[in-house]
């Protein structure tokens, strides 16, 4: 259908030159809403043949400026989108206008990345964000509409990782900061991850920590921008071993920025993902993403009796289902539990034998049944004795 209705208005559903264009009409009217439809084709033909005011489309290479100037200003994602920007989506859109980025072109950039070895989950990100990008577009009116909203994500059939950092496989982590090759290249690299598994901060949060947000004196860092839109930011207490650990390194590291760059100490620490890898393969662990010790942080409140409205308030999370994603106890509490279950077993009667008791067992074992047997055939006795005496008597 070219209009249909959907929440007591008409909407208009139609392509132009491979471009897919749906509108709301705002109008409960159906001939109403056929109209604007008929006035939106005659536009986008007029501007086809040059007979209207025909928009000036930019290409991606020269809106992604754009972008990221808004995106510095008003973006926490910013220390993630100012990456896959420039060094995935700009590389192969690029070249291309806004509205040509049609469906197609989406899936030929889905196929090229899935072949360079690249997981389905990492590319549906970046096109996650190039969609974010085409509708901030339209918003800004740079563009009629956003076709790579038909774009189709990859279906992921991978469960999602559980991986928990162990109390020992930690030690052995922050051990291998320790490297003289580590703190060369990221000497902030320790104190990233310690405030990580004692906070359960994001990495961008984390990132971006100023001074100003550290309550020495309430032993609280307060989180001034959450990445949820429900978020109003929070405030996470700190342990002693963290206040002790922030103490020393203000004492050390002047300016605005808990961790500064190395390059430029003006700004914050770009991203620690290469270096993080390397503390992973020095420590020889099993592989493990910065994001989980995160989890690590939630799940280790769980396993210490800690409530979910407790855990989901210092996670920061809009919903206590969230909250439940990041839950894994560990190892040895599976085993307690299952053990309180084979202890239980023990005690209970053979599943294998009546549960209903034998009646004759009942009355031997049960005094007062017996008494009453016993009265019963005395009684029954006397009865015969007293019809006896009577027929002797007649007789």
């Amino acid at each position: 259908m070219s209009i249909y209705k959907r929440g007591g208005i008409w909407w208009y559903n139609f392509w132009f030159e491979g471009r897919h264009v749906q509108r709301p009409t705002k109008v409960k009217s159906r001939t109403q809403a056929l109209k604007m439809q008929a006035i939106h084709k005659a536009q986008l033909a007029l501007g086809k043949y040059g007979l209207g005011n025909k928009k000036e489309i930019p290409r991606f290479a020269e809106f992604a400026d754009r972008y990221l100037e808004y995106s510095k200003a008003n973006k926490p994602a910013y220390v993630v989108e100012r990456y896959l920007i420039p060094q995935s989506l700009a590389p192969f859109f690029g070249k291309f206008r806004l509205n040509e980025i049609t469906p197609l072109v989406f899936e030929k950039y889905k196929q090229k990345r899935l072949a360079n070895g690249l997981k389905k989950s990492s590319i549906n990100r970046e096109l996650g964000l190039l969609k974010s990008m085409l509708s901030s577009a339209v918003k800004w009116q740079l563009l009629d509409s956003n076709s790579a909203r038909d774009g189709k994500l990859f279906k992921l059939d991978e469960p999602p990782c559980t991986r928990v950092l162990s109390y020992e496989e930690e030690e052995k982590l922050l051990a291998a900061c320790d490297d003289p090759e580590l703190q060369l290249r990221a000497p902030h690299l320790k104190s990233v991850i310690m405030v990580a598994i004692y906070t359960g901060q994001r990495r961008g949060e984390i990132l971006r920590l100023q001074w100003e947000a550290v309550d020495f004196n309430n032993f609280v860092l307060i989180v001034r921008k959450s990445k949820t839109k429900a978020g109003q930011g929070r405030e996470v207490p700190l342990n002693s071993l963290l206040r002790e650990l922030l103490l020393k390194r203000r004492e050390e590291i002047p300016g605005k920025w808990v961790f500064p760059s190395p390059q430029n100490p003006a700004e914050h620490v770009g991203d620690v993902k290469n270096s993080f890898k390397r503390a992973v393969k020095i420590a020889n662990l099993r592989r493990i993403t910065f994001h989980q010790l995160r989890h690590t942080f939630c799940s280790r409140l769980s396993d210490s009796g800690v409530s979910l409205a407790v855990i989901q308030e210092l996670a920061g999370h809009a919903s206590i289902l969230v909250t439940r994603r990041y839950l894994h106890p560990d190892n040895e509490l599976k085993i307690k539990a299952v053990e309180k279950i084979l202890r239980a077993e023990k005690t209970a009667l053979p599943t294998t034998k009546s549960t209903t008791p034998d009646p004759r067992l009942t009355r031997e074992r049960n005094p007062r049944r017996l008494q009453s047997i016993v009265r019963n055939r005395v009684n029954r006795i006397d009865v015969r004795r007293a019809n006896l005496a009577t027929a002797t008597e007649a007789g």
